[in-house]
This record gives structure tokens, C-alpha cells and sequence, in this order.
């Protein structure tokens, strides 16, 4: 297994800064999912640990040394592709043998190694297919195992569930998955679909214009996002973001939205400081016993679309109150799917004080809590 560390690493195309100061550390036997938007840089950073572009600055450390001037060959690295990359005219034993060959590896030590992984990944009744005649996922599975009969300390994954449909793509998290926890090698995967990173990953570096924007493990970063763009880009449907203009307690201690008081004297709030409002769909509730007594803010709501998923339902819903003096405000709600809700209705919705998010609209990062034990506001 390999223990990594990217210092200060960074990527420039004439111009455009492609990376900016990656500092990431990976621990031995650990899956890392690099996430974020078309162009966000993180496919070049795999590139980069690959060996198949080089970083303008920093260094990539691997168990120790600098592997910044290694060819790749000699990284001991496997990438997966999304493409598969398979020969089309060689069997699947041959594909998976062909690395393995190549580097003059002995006849039985190949049989062995190949077997082992056909093993693995369910592939030894189609050892002598041929591309042509397997489905994407078990092509994409032939494309992992070739990468697993290397014996690599490190793999990387470049997307390679996208081509794949959507039942397909699910299958193959889990077949991941359980390849990690069997071998416990050090993963690093890239996507840009974030349920692939939820499921999948020990800790996310959400990426966006070529930094990260957070390093968490999936509860961390859904939980507590640390910028407006990480809740809105991580969850299905996304955080709920609402520009505010508040107004303020006596002694600030309290926020008025809506007409509400809502405390925040828990919060590193500056007076001056213009507030996003984040609110998580499945926090949105109808039924006010959902909330047990809860202190909440209530708001007057008009359904304007639903899209009945069975389990539950996803309700776009227009906030009366606020439309009304501040502009058009919609929210999705994640309701149960016995509650049943049409087109036009009028309602209330509820959301419990601790389930509300506070952002600075002019930084877009989150507010810190107060250190325990103090809930002095800003003077």
C-alpha cells in the first residue's frame, strides 16, 4: 500500500491556471474521491500522479520521495479509464494478461495473477470473450481487473463509471467498493457525479476552478459544507440557497427572517455582513409533529411542481411571504411519499433553527459556531 502527499501543487495552460495550490495528504490504503464540475481541474490532477502531465509547481510525494521526474511506468500506478481502453481483437484472459506480458513476467506467475482477479471480479465464465461480446459493466470490470493484476501500490479511477447507464453505474459503485475493502489498496478516484462520491468515499475533495474547496469525509462535507458552492453542489436535490436581507435584535442575538426571530448568538455573525440562508430539502417538513417540538421557522408555501419518486417526493414550492416583498423565492422539499401534495396548494412548511445553514453572500463560506460557552454577538 502507498501513503501520498500533494504539496502546493499546480497546473497552468498558457494563461489558465488549471490547479492552484493542491495540498492533499492520502493515507495508506485510503479512498479518496476528487469531485467537481466539467473543467474543474481534477482529471489533470490524476493526470499529474499518473506521470502523464507534468505539475508547473509543487511536488507529489509518494511513500516519501518525490516521484515528480518518475516516467510512468515506474510509479507503480494503475489508471482506469472511462473509455475501458481494451484491445478489441484479444480475449478478456489476454487483455488482462497483456501488461503483465509485456514487462516479461513469467507464463504461470500471469495465469495465476489473471485468475486470481478473474476471480475477483466475476470474470472467469468470460475469460474468452471478447470485447464485442460483453456488456459495460463487464468491460469496465475487465478494465479494473487488468489494472488489478499489476499488483500496483496505488489506482486510479478517471471517471469510469460515465459511460455506463444509470443501473449499470450502480452495480459497479458497489463492485468498487467491495474491491476496496477486499484488497485495501490506496484509491483515488475522479467523478463528477456526487452520489459516486458520497458512496464510495473515506474522505471528498470537492474541487472548483482548480482548488479545493473542502476535504471532509461524505457526513462532513454534507453536513457542514464549507462554502455555498460545496452545498449546492453536493446533494440530490442541492442545498436550498436563499439571498437574505435580515434584520437584527436590539443586542444581536437574534436574526428576523420572514418576521421571525431566529437565534444567533452562536454564531460568528457580523451585523454588517449580507447572509445566504441554506436550507436542505429533507429539513423542509409539512407536518409539523416531524419536528417534535422543535423551535422553527414557518413559512407560508404554494406547491409549484411535484415529482412523485414512490419512497418519497420532490416538491418545488414557492415562499409566499417572502415573494411577496422580496422577489421570487423557491425551495425544494424532500417529502415522504404518503404525504400527499398537488400543484397549486397552499401550506406551511417548517424548518427547525438547528437545521438552518448561515453563509457570507459576499465570501460565499460558511459562518462559524462561536467557541463552546461563548455566545457573545459581534459588537
Amino acid at each position: 500500500m502507498a501513503t501520498l502527499s500533494l504539496q502546493r501543487l499546480g497546473k497552468h495552460f498558457a494563461q489558465t491556471r488549471i490547479l492552484q495550490e493542491i495540498d492533499l495528504d492520502i493515507a495508506s490504503g485510503e479512498f479518496i474521491v476528487l469531485v467537481g464540475p466539467s473543467g474543474c481541474g481534477k482529471s489533470t490532477l490524476l493526470r499529474i500522479l499518473a506521470g502523464l502531465e507534468e505539475a508547473d509547481e509543487g511536488q507529489v510525494i509518494l511513500d516519501g520521495r518525490s516521484i515528480n521526474r518518475l516516467p510512468p511506468r515506474e510509479r507503480n500506478m494503475a489508471l482506469v479509464f472511462q473509455d475501458y481502453a481494451l484491445y478489441p481483437h484479444k480475449t478478456v484472459y489476454d487483455n488482462l494478461a497483456f501488461g503483465l506480458s509485456i514487462r516479461g513476467t513469467p507464463k504461470q506467475q500471469i495465469q495465476q495473477k489473471v485468475h486470481a482477479a478473474a476471480e475477483l471480479l466475476q470474470l472467469t465464465p468470460l475469460l474468452q470473450r471478447k470485447p464485442a461480446a460483453l456488456s459495460g459493466g463487464q468491460r469496465q470490470r475487465v478494465a479494473i481487473g487488468r489494472a488489478l493484476v499489476r499488483d500496483a501500490q496505488l489506482f486510479l479511477f478517471d471517471e469510469p463509471l460515465s459511460n455506463l447507464d444509470a443501473k449499470l453505474r450502480t452495480e459497479m459503485r458497489m463492485e468498487i467498493k467491495r474491491l476496496h475493502q477486499r484488497i485495501g489498496k490506496t484509491m483515488i478516484y475522479v467523478t463528477h457525479d456526487q452520489v459516486e462520491a458520497m458512496t464510495l468515499a473515506d474522505r471528498i475533495a470537492v474541487i472548483n476552478h482548480g482548488r479545493i474547496e473542502q476535504l471532509g469525509t461524505p457526513a462532513e462535507i454534507y453536513q457542514s459544507p464549507a462554502t455555498t458552492f460545496v452545498a449546492g453542489f453536493m446533494g440530490s436535490p442541492s442545498m436550498n440557497l436563499l439571498d437574505l436581507p435580515l434584520q437584527w435584535s436590539a443586542d444581536y442575538r437574534s436574526a428576523f427572517v420572514a418576521g421571525q426571530s431566529v437565534p444567533v448568538n452562536h454564531l460568528e455573525i457580523d451585523p454588517e455582513q449580507q447572509i445566504t440562508l441554506g436550507i436542505r430539502p429533507e429539513h423542509i417538513h409539512i407536518d409539523a409533529a416531524a419536528l417534535n417540538g422543535q423551535a422553527a421557522l414557518r413559512l407560508n408555501a404554494v406547491v409549484e411542481l411535484i415529482e412523485p419518486l414512490g419512497a418519497e417526493t420532490i416538491a418545488t414550492l414557492r415562499l409566499e411571504q417572502l415573494t411577496a416583498n422580496l422577489g421570487q423565492y423557491t425551495v425544494q422539499a424532500r417529502l415522504p411519499g404518503h404525504q400527499t401534495v398537488s400543484p397549486g396548494q397552499q401550506l406551511q412548511i417548517q424548518v427547525a433553527h438547528a437545521n438552518l445553514h448561515w453563509f457570507d453572500d459576499g465570501q460565499g463560506t460558511r459562518i462559524a459556531s462561536r467557541p463552546t460557552g461563548n455566545t457573545e454577538p459581534a459588537a
